[in-house]
């Protein structure tokens, strides 16, 4: 880990050693740019940025509750389960807005004096890596609004929805990298895997229950970030390597 990070180690407000980019837009003249021959429906851009004030915070969380609650994903101990994440820090709250709405919203939960909140499951998966001496950050509570407007063209292009959810991670992964985080690991109900693999995530474990998600099916999975770079260049690594290079890292003249 680079200098200037060490702060996670002693609990520091993220704010203190890190500022990330206040906003990222990400619209369809910059994907269609990306990828020239993947078709995108028109007149539709996002902005990802940190949530700084209270409502910006209360606007993420409660979309992240209602879209949890609809999944069955918080039972018994939700108010548990929310309390420990919203308490968990050094974090930052990320959201995704269109058209004067918040769609969706992530949380980039930074190394701290606490556990990070998949460890619950795969403790000893992450343990494995910090003994390797790299610095873990964890992806959680992402979500994004199903009954936002979505405007879809043919089912073989990406959807708003879909152009959404790789802004967050555009968003994550940048922060991550400035931050000096070696790898980005998240727990994810299996049918989401995919998502997460079309990205290079790779697996960190069996899927076993997690009590955090009123016992759903989890599967650890890892974005190595000190070789994802060269990873996202190697033959085959990935159908849409170039595209996933420009839409989540961005060019190094745009950071």
């Amino acid at each position: 880990m680079p200098e200037g990070v060490t702060g996670f180690e002693k609990g520091l407000p993220i704010n203190m050693m890190f500022q990330p980019e206040s906003t990222l837009d990400w619209t369809r003249a910059e994907a269609k740019a990306s990828a020239p021959d993947r078709p995108q429906s028109q007149d539709f851009s996002v902005r990802t940025r940190v949530a700084v004030s209270k409502a910006e915070h209360e606007s993420a969380t409660s979309l992240f509750l209602r879209l949890y609650q609809k999944k069955g994903y918080l039972g018994h101990n939700a108010l548990e389960v929310c309390q420990n994440l919203l308490n968990y820090k050094p974090q930052l709250v990320y959201v995704a807005e269109a058209h004067q709405q918040t769609i969706g919203t992530v949380r980039l939960l930074a190394p701290g004096p606490q556990p990070l909140p998949m460890e619950s499951v795969f403790a000893k998966e992450v343990g494995n890596l910090r003994r390797q001496g790299r610095a873990v950050c964890e992806i959680a509570a992402l979500g994004v609004n199903r009954d936002f407007s979505w405007q879809r063209v043919d089912h073989a292009s990406m959807n708003n929805r879909v152009l959404t959810i790789f802004a967050l991670f555009r968003a994550l992964i940048r922060t991550a990298l400035k931050l000096g985080m070696d790898d980005m690991c998240v727990a994810v109900h299996p049918r989401h895997a995919k998502l997460y693999t079309s990205i290079l995530f790779t697996r960190l474990g069996s899927t076993r229950p997690y009590g955090r998600v009123n016992d759903h099916p989890a599967m650890g999975l890892r974005l190595n970030l000190t070789t994802l770079m060269d990873d996202l260049r190697k033959p085959g690594s990935s159908p849409y390597a170039e595209y996933i290079h420009n839409l989540l890292v961005g060019r190094p003249d745009s950071a």
